[in-house]
């Protein structure tokens, strides 16, 4: 079983690699940060696979509430763990590489565990990518746009916009999972495109879009003498 793990992690592994390189360059942040923030974003995947190992997860999708469960329940837990520390950590709201560092966390882990036990086929080569690109984008435009609406509220109101941005979210995760479940997933690449064009467009102003201009003093100038 360990062996199988490493196999898949250490085949995915360099998909994500590049892609916090390409952050780390975009966003002038540091590589070593932000990895640190991918394995740690990983740990919220192990209520999900305890439900898979404990048996639990098979038995609640073979019920009558099965399909509430795969494609609602599941789509705002998995938002839920992994937006609230963007919720109580401020430093992780400077930077929207951040929240999409996140989603790409919890998406490598979540690969991991739906690759195990598939054989190397075109089939499966097939999805697998569509996973990697798909559903990792996915995961890390939903955590973004939680951030997001984290970012609007005050400090009364903070509260009040994550559950908006949760249940935004989550309507969208529930969408992707009701469109997965229809093996329609290709539908939701609009959705997705949108709710990236608009973050992008709407992305904090102290983050790398902000012109620098080092030549302008910052403090103000000495009074004239009289």
């Amino acid at each position: 079983m360990f062996f199988d793990v490493a196999i898949t992690a250490g085949g995915i592994l360099p998909f994500y690699l590049g892609l916090i390189s390409i952050l780390t360059r975009e966003y002038e942040e540091r590589f070593s940060r932000l990895i640190r923030i991918f394995f740690i974003a990983g740990l919220t995947t192990v209520p999900f696979f305890a439900l898979r190992a404990l048996g639990i997860e098979k038995e609640v999708l073979g019920s009558l509430f099965g399909p509430l469960f795969s494609i609602v329940t599941l789509a705002f837990a998995e938002e839920l763990v992994k937006s609230v520390a963007l919720f109580f950590n401020k430093e992780l709201r400077k930077s929207y590489s951040y929240p999409i560092v996140v989603g790409l966390g919890f998406a490598f882990f979540e690969n991991i565990s739906y690759f195990l036990g598939f054989q190397f086929t075109l089939a499966f080569a097939l999805i697998a990518l569509f996973r990697l690109f798909m559903v990792s984008t996915a995961h890390a435009v939903f955590t973004t746009l939680v951030e997001h609406f984290i970012r609007k509220g005050t400090k009364k109101t903070r509260t009040l916009y994550y559950l908006f941005g949760l249940f935004i979210a989550g309507s969208a995760h529930s969408l992707f999972n009701l469109l997965h479940h229809w093996e329609m997933s290709y539908l939701i690449i609009p959705l997705l495109v949108i709710l990236i064009v608009y973050l992008h467009y709407d992305e904090p102003s102290q983050v790398h879009h902000a012109p620098v201009h080092p030549s302008r003093s910052t403090h103000l100038a000495p009074a004239r003498a009289h």
